[in-house]
């Protein structure tokens, strides 16, 4: 319990953290453009240029002493950034006798998806709901009967009523095999922690979830044979029992 209440912490500070934020966003690799609007009540004269400076996230210059292009209402200067996180913009305007320093700073994330607090909730609401079917699925598994579940659809195959046979044998089987349930619920959660780590830019962290993701994502395949190999064997147990039980011979599907 500790550390469910350590997680769901973590879970609402980033929503908190995100509503501070109010920076303009951009997405990573797409060109974007740094305007500065002009000093002279919006007007550029042919005279009057700006000089700028860019620090990545990572603290390191990559654009220096770089004049922006004069587009007479403002002046823009384009470039590709590379790295997720906030980039801070210096440097200095010059317009006649009007002057200003520059001091900017803009977010970029993966997707250039702005911050909001209605996204945090949603990635709040959708992970907990996630977390809880997750919880919830144990629980409900003890209770179910599936001896009573199984001879029912035995029942069903005698009558030939093959539809709800195959429906029945469907969710049996889901149920039944909850290891592939489980795992495409913690694929479900791994995609929104992901989703909101780099919406968040939580940049030490975005290294490690593409490589989790990438090992979870070959591990579906794993899943994907193995509950089609207790498929197959539920097929060839249930033919074989509903044969049976023509004789008076029961079964129990294992």
């Amino acid at each position: 319990m500790k550390s469910l209440r350590i997680f769901f912490l973590l879970t609402f500070s980033l929503l908190f953290v995100n509503i501070a934020s109010a920076l303009d966003t951009f997405e990573n690799g797409t060109e974007m453009n740094i305007s500065i609007v002009c000093l002279n009540d919006g007007y550029c004269s042919n005279d009057s240029y700006c000089n700028i400076n860019v620090i990545n996230p990572n603290s390191n210059i990559i654009i220096s002493n770089q004049n922006m292009t004069n587009q007479i209402s403002s002046h823009v200067y384009n470039f590709t950034p590379t790295n997720i996180g906030v980039y801070s913009v210096g440097g200095f305007c010059k317009d006649g006798e009007y002057s200003e320093e520059i001091d900017y700073k803009f977010e970029v994330t993966k997707f250039g998806n702005p911050l909001s607090i209605y996204g945090s909730i949603i990635h709040v609401v959708l992970l907990l709901l996630s977390v809880g079917g997750f919880l919830g699925l144990k629980t409900l598994n003890t209770k179910i009967d599936y001896k009573k579940w199984y001879d029912g659809i035995i029942a069903k195959y005698k009558s030939k009523n093959y539809i709800k046979m195959a429906f029945s044998s469907i969710g049996y089987n889901v149920m039944k095999n909850t290891f592939a349930i489980y795992y495409f619920l913690g694929f479900l959660i791994l995609l929104i922690v992901s989703d909101m780590i780099f919406t968040y830019n939580i940049i030490s962290l975005t290294t490690i979830i593409e490589r989790v993701m990438m090992v979870y994502s070959l591990g579906i395949l794993a899943v994907a044979f193995m509950m089609f190999g207790e498929i197959q064997e539920f097929l060839y147990n249930m033919k074989d029992d509903a044969l049976n039980a023509l004789w008076g011979i029961t079964g129990d599907g294992e």
